[in-house]
């Protein structure tokens, strides 16, 4: 089953509070389920479709729920012991962490 990414990239930035993104297995598309609560309004027929076919349907991550450093943080406990792993270490501490990851994982 495959989904653009930049579709899904989309559909998790649009997501919010008055929206919940799911990937369609069938359609292979992102699909927008509102809480009636905060838009007034009610998507009866996808509503349906999740109750009846639970299974189709996986829910996207909301962009609340990723955590930047914590990704990073991660990915240098993963690298093996050695230099690029010690570097990348130190460059996530402090001010500046992201630009000097970006930088650091360039360079090795």
């Amino acid at each position: 089953m495959k989904i653009r990414l930049k579709q899904v990239i989309e559909a998790i930035e649009m997501a919010d509070e008055a929206y919940t993104a799911f990937g369609d297995r069938q359609t292979r598309k992102p699909v927008f389920l509102d809480d009636p609560d905060i838009t007034g309004m009610r998507n009866n027929e996808l509503g349906a479709l999740l109750n009846v076919e639970p299974e189709r349907f996986y829910p996207f991550t909301t962009k609340y729920e990723i955590h930047e450093y914590g990704i990073m943080e991660s990915f240098v406990e993963e690298l093996p012991s050695g230099k690029a792993r010690d570097e990348l270490a130190g460059a996530i501490r402090g001010r500046g962490a992201f630009r000097r990851f970006k930088n650091g994982i360039r360079w090795h």
